[in-house]
């Protein structure tokens, strides 16, 4: 059997593609964790769609991906016509709503650094007993112990509403993955309406012209703004979010790719079709 260079690229484009999925399992796996300390798991619909905010986002992105995929990829033009076409723009339209809803959840969750206060009381490892939390990080949360209880004797600060303690170290970092993880939405929320408009309106007539690198210049100005809160992700000691962030950079190299392709093929074809006319 011979192995072609095509073959391994698409090996391991869809190898990338499965560590994603993966990714949403940990995603769910920290919601479970999140649910229990932040609303000591009495959940309203609501709650539950906060808690569980990243796992149902990445669904919501992997369901795009797949779409992209067909769009680019695997389906041909004259395929993407009438009810398939319906079908994959419905389910781009449900991934576009559940996106901008876990957007939401993202800003929701500022509520959890801003709701920390100096605390004043009893001494907290006093508390240990009392079901009161203790935040590490962002979505990553445990129980007030005899040993937690030490590290915030001296500058404890508390959330009430949550009854959670942690200590100033910890309360920065959750603060500033809050924020990444907002401005990594919503930049992914503009790089993927970009891709999608790229779909639309043809932009294969655009291939080759100065607005069309500057269009894409643009877009990879984006995704620099992605690497960057994947390092920063990394930097800030959330290597699941870190490592997320960069397999989804991996992913969006390979749409770019198929849309790259796409997009000068169908150029390609659109020059030939028109020298054919000339010559008639």
């Amino acid at each position: 059997m011979t192995i072609t260079k095509a073959g391994l690229f698409q090996v391991f484009k869809y190898a990338v593609y499965a560590i994603l999925v993966w990714n949403g399992v940990i995603y769910f796996l920290q919601g479970v964790n999140s649910a229990a300390f932040i609303f000591n798991n009495d959940l309203t619909w609501h709650d539950r769609f906060i808690a569980y905010s990243a796992v149902i986002d990445t669904t919501a992105w992997l369901l795009l991906i797949v779409v992209l995929e067909l769009e680019t990829y695997i389906l041909d033009d004259d395929v993407l016509t009438g009810f398939v076409w319906f079908i994959l723009n419905a389910i781009v339209a449900v991934c576009w709503v559940v996106i901008f809803a876990a957007f939401y959840a993202y800003v929701v969750k500022l509520g959890i650094p801003w709701g920390f206060e100096l605390y004043t009381g009893l001494d907290p490892c006093q508390l240990t007993t009392q079901g009161a939390s203790f935040a590490i990080s962002l979505d990553d949360y445990t129980e007030l112990t005899a040993e937690n209880c030490l590290l915030v004797q001296e500058s404890a600060l508390y959330n009430q509403s949550l009854d959670m303690f942690t200590t100033p170290a910890n309360h920065d970092v959750l603060d500033r993955l809050v924020w990444v993880d907002i401005v990594n939405a919503g930049v992914w929320l503009l790089v993927v309406a970009m891709i999608q408009l790229e779909v639309y309106f043809e932009s294969s007539k655009h291939v080759g012209t100065p607005a069309f690198f500057y269009y894409k210049a643009s877009k990879f100005a984006l995704y620099a703004v992605l690497f960057v809160c994947a390092y920063y992700w990394w930097r800030l000691g959330d290597i699941v979010a870190g490592f997320d962030g960069f397999v989804w950079l991996a992913a969006f190299f390979f749409i770019e790719k198929n849309l790259m392709n796409w997009q000068e093929e169908v150029a390609s074809e659109r020059e030939t079709a028109l020298a054919a006319e000339n010559k008639s």
